[in-house]
């Protein structure tokens, strides 16, 4: 049975936003009995004084006391729940029998002091004393919330047996009591006492107060305090603070300059091969006159010379910025017009790839030759930036975030002490050049002693080529987002066992999106003793900010929590005014401490809106950075994450904003409107729609094309509906609810050639879809960048062709993508009917007849 473990979960099952007064209100779950299992029971002491404002209010009228503790919890329900109508249940005032609940309907949209909660109330307890026996039945409708509220006093003693929640308010000369039943499969004890505490606390401020504004009505115990601002976020921890990254990197190349630290494509380099590397570049960029303080843009693949211009960008005293080689060209144009890089480092082989530019484009090859001259000068400060990263953004551009040393140096260093991690280490490199993940896996790395496994292009998108390498090289630390850890367990439960997997792996570290509840039991099963561990933050921050290591896997989570706060980094969940709220109840998520950016990029009214003063920490010019975030604290302290505030979502680790994707889409000629949205598809991956009007017929492809040349590949659509306008609700907004019921007409049944049957076959096999037509799109289907690549990898190993990333993308149906094969195999001489024959009669085959050919293959061999 489901548990729900924050004080706001109860108004999941106290309040049901719906079509208020006519009865019909729609409950937010199923009805369940959850007193089947072990009841548990909470009795709160009300603070003192309580009781003496509850009888200048009521005297000996017990229903005038029920009326203002009614009146709380509906406060208490509209705070935690968001909901302005609901309904909460009343026992009769004569026993009518264990099952009968009164409903009773709560507005609560004009209420805006105490005193008109208890008017409001007062009306409506009224009105469902009097139509009881009419509303009896209503009551006990099984998709109804049942949160029972009585009183000792008033009504008889009550059954709760059919109750989520059954509170009852009892005085005596020796003070207010709140007793709370409950399902314990549900609720936590500590939950309860806290909400209970909360609630008593919100019935006492009210009593005090009744004309205040709600609004400032509620207010922090100094205890909450204290645990929000002195405990969970007391994360002070020493570390060299006053250093830059560049001088941990030449300690570890002191220290052992023999020892590998890199690895890429089959070859190694050491910590020596590396510093001298990086200081013949920093030399280079010296003797060009570079600025101190300047960005220096890195155009380069997966390789030893990526790395050395990044170490030695960093060791000219200048913050690098990552140039993904797989973003289309106007995205590349546009970053290095916006940040006005000193130079572009860029490796001889993607020269022709670069955009044309004003900015100094020097060879990364032709400077690792140069000659190396005298030391360099250390002008470093612990406050200059040390990368500049961009993310998406919602005016249609990507927004740049300047990061310092200090912060990486902290939290680089929490990671190397928190795991101990050192030279023993090795670190697989999953990540994109371009995402702070990466970061990590170099500078952090480094700064440890520990070797950089990296995968390279040619291996990024074949686990089995990562599962080899891991063995090879013993890796300790996995560290990427969930969806390629995904990848390599679909691949393990696929093709391996637990005994044919290296088990050197003691560290999985993942982060920059949700965790699925049950991959950490699949991580298990190939490597039961590593420790798994979820982390959490922003770009804008730190690489991650929170963290909790995860031990056994609750039945009742939903998610794996997000954690706390990491060393010398600060947590908070504030309201619209930015204060801290109550345990419990939903707020933004705030991020603090040190590893705060500079802001963004050359956008100060950004920067201002999004980086605010820190009012808590004590510590002078501290800012918190605004995540857009929703998230809560538990009664432990763990926080809870619960989704966007706003249109920016998270795919597969990376940060897109949806109005990005739409000003793209609208730029297409002919496009005159586009509404961009996340679904899910039926295996819960989130996929992007855009839905568009248009003056003709969209040509579908040339429409991806034109995407494809201005949004890096996980941005650009999985599936483009055409409608003749788009739905508006009452108030003449887009329906964004209408649009997601919207679904693609089924596509033609068109003949297909054999290489078109085996495509088809293989987008059913990585999408895990029992049938696909020859029509249907791959990303239409579920299909996105990380699937792609896996169907790439697959499509060489099936025909021995290498299909450019960009084919699938511009090609894709099985029936176009099937052509495309078709002609590099007609270019490189391959006879494809031979393949597909070959395909064809294998894959006739029973299992006994397959058994029997890989008996026989055993045999010649």
């Amino acid at each position: 049975m489901e548990s729900l473990e924050n004080p706001a979960s109860f108004t999941k099952h106290a309040a049901a936003a719906g079509d208020y007064p006519n009865g019909s209100l729609r409950a937010d779950f199923a009805r369940r009995d959850p007193f089947a299992a072990q009841e548990g029971s909470v009795d709160v002491v009300a603070p003192e004084g309580l009781r003496a404002r509850l009888d200048a209010l009521a005297g000996d009228n017990a229903f005038l006391a029920y009326m203002a503790l009614f009146a709380a919890v509906a406060i208490y329900v509209r705070r935690h729940g968001g909901h302005e109508r609901f309904a909460l249940y009343a026992p009769p005032v004569h026993d009518e029998g264990d099952s009968v609940r009164l409903p009773v309907y709560v507005d609560c949209d004009r209420w805006v002091t105490f005193k008109d909660a208890l008017e409001s109330i007062k009306a409506s307890l009224r009105k469902s004393y009097q139509e009881q026996t009419v509303q009896a039945h209503a009551a006990l409708d099984d998709e109804s919330p049942a949160m029972l509220v009585h009183m000792q006093g008033l009504h008889a003693e009550t059954a709760s047996g059919r109750n989520d929640l059954d509170l009852c308010l009892s005085r005596s000369d020796d003070g207010v009591v709140l007793q709370c039943r409950y399902s314990r499969a549900l609720y936590r004890d500590d939950t309860i006492e806290l909400s209970m505490r909360q609630l008593l606390a919100l019935l006492d401020a009210g009593l005090a107060a009744a004309e205040t504004d709600l609004a400032r009505l509620w207010h922090l115990s100094t205890v909450e305090r204290n645990l929000i601002c002195r405990d969970w976020n007391d994360t002070t921890v020493q570390y060299q603070g006053e250093r830059c990254v560049q001088a941990f990197l030449r300690e570890s190349a002191a220290e052992a300059p023999d020892r590998i630290c890199y690895v890429c494509d089959g070859r190694s380099y050491t910590y020596a091969q590396l510093a001298a590397g990086a200081r013949r570049i920093a030399q280079a960029l010296h003797a060009r006159n570079m600025p101190a303080g300047a960005v220096v843009a890195v155009f380069a693949g997966r390789s030893y010379s990526a790395v050395a211009a990044i170490v030695g960008i960093i060791d000219a005293g200048a913050a690098y910025l990552p140039l993904d080689r797989m973003y289309p060209q106007k995205r590349i144009a546009y970053l290095l017009a916006d940040a006005d890089p000193a130079f572009v480092l860029a490796e001889r082989r993607l020269l022709s790839e670069l955009p044309e530019t004003q900015v100094p484009v020097l060879c990364i090859e032709d400077l690792l030759q140069s000659e190396d001259h005298a030391p360099l000068p250390d002008a470093h400060h612990p406050a200059a930036p040390v990368y500049l990263i961009y993310t998406s953004g919602s005016t249609g551009n990507p927004k740049g975030v300047l990061l310092d040393h200090r912060g990486r140096v902290n939290n680089f260093s929490d990671f190397n002490r928190r795991f101990r991690i050192g030279p023993a280490d090795s670190v697989l490199g999953v990540s994109s050049l371009s995402f702070d993940m990466c970061a990590y896996d170099m500078l952090g790395s480094f700064m440890a002693g520990s070797k950089l496994v990296m995968v390279s292009e040619q291996e990024h998108s074949t686990p089995s080529e990562w599962l080899g390498l891991m063995g090879r090289e013993q890796v300790t630390l996995w560290h990427s987002v969930p969806s390629l850890m995904e990848n390599l367990l679909d691949h393990l439960e696929r093709y391996e066992r637990p005994d044919t997997v290296p088990q050197g792996l003691r560290l999985v570290l993942l982060g920059g999106d949700w965790i699925p509840v049950n991959m950490v039991d699949r991580i298990r099963a190939f490597w039961p003793a590593a420790e798994v561990v979820s982390l959490g933050g922003a770009t804008e921050v730190s690489m991650d900010s929170t963290i909790y290591s995860i031990g056994e896997i609750q039945r009742h989570w939903k998610s794996v929590p997000y954690g706390r706060a990491m060393a010398n980094q600060k947590a908070y969940v504030l309201d619209q005014e930015h204060a801290l709220v109550p345990v419990g109840m939903t707020g933004e998520l705030f991020l603090g401490g040190d590893g705060v950016a500079w802001g963004y990029h050359r956008q100060p009214a950004l920067s201002a809106a999004k980086f605010i003063p820190d009012a808590f920490s004590g510590t002078p010019g501290a800012r918190l950075y605004a995540t857009g975030d929703h998230a809560r604290y538990q009664p432990d302290g763990q926080l809870e994450l619960l989704g966007r505030m706003d249109f920016q979502v998270k795919i597969r680790g990376l940060r897109i904003e949806l109005g990005e994707v739409e000003t793209a889409v609208e730029s297409f000629p002919g496009v005159t409107r586009a509404v961009a949205l996340v679904n899910k598809d039926s295996g819960e991956a989130q996929l992007i729609t855009a839905y568009v009007v248009a003056e003709r017929e969209l040509d579908l492809g040339a429409l991806r094309k034109h995407l494809a040349e201005q949004l890096p590949f996980y941005m650009i659509p999985h599936q483009t509906l055409q409608l003749p306008q788009l739905p508006l609700s009452a108030n003449g907004k887009v329906d964004r609810k209408a649009l997601r019921t919207i679904r693609a007409p089924a596509p033609a049944a068109v003949p297909e050639t054999p290489v078109a049957g085996i495509v088809r076959a293989l987008f059913a096999e990585i999408l895990d879809v029992p049938q696909v037509s020859g029509e249907d799109d791959f990303f239409a289907l579920g299909g996105h960048s990380l699937l792609a690549l896996r169907l790439m990898s697959r499509l060489e190993e099936v025909f021995g062709i290498k299909i450019p990333l960009h084919a699938v993308f511009e090609s894709p149906s099985a029936g176009k993508l099937a052509a495309h094969v078709e002609e590099e195999a007609a270019r490189s001489g391959i006879d494809i009917g031979e393949i597909s024959h070959l395909w064809q009669s294998v894959n006739s085959l029973s299992e006994q007849g397959l058994r029997e050919l890989a008996e026989r293959e055993q045999l010649n061999s």
